[in-house]
């Protein structure tokens, strides 16, 4: 699909894709950002460059979403555990003092 465009300043990319520029920066400095090109003092980035950030987005978006799926189960399961273990304390008979 051509939107016609060749580039997109940073302003313009943020706002293509719902997110402040603050946000972008973050991108950054996690090396997660889309690559860039200068014209002067201002970035641009280019639709190519943005094409291809989409994609690995979408690439690492289902590995993250099972990664954390993982993390809950395992949070679930060590409920689950603790549960069982109060009940059975509390099903245990009591000793008399005495």
């Amino acid at each position: 699909m051509d939107d016609g465009y060749d580039a997109l300043s940073i302003d313009q990319f943020c706002k293509r894709h719902g997110f402040k520029r603050a946000t972008y920066y973050n991108l950054i400095k996690r090396g997660e950002a889309p690559k860039f090109f200068t014209v002067g003092a201002r970035r641009f980035i280019s639709k190519e460059a943005a094409d291809e950030w989409r994609r690995e987005r979408e690439v690492a978006a289902p590995a993250k979403y099972e990664a954390a799926l993982a993390k809950r189960r395992e949070a679930r399961a060590k409920t689950a555990v603790a549960k069982a273990a109060i009940q059975e304390t509390a099903r245990a008979p009591r000793r008399s003092q005495g």
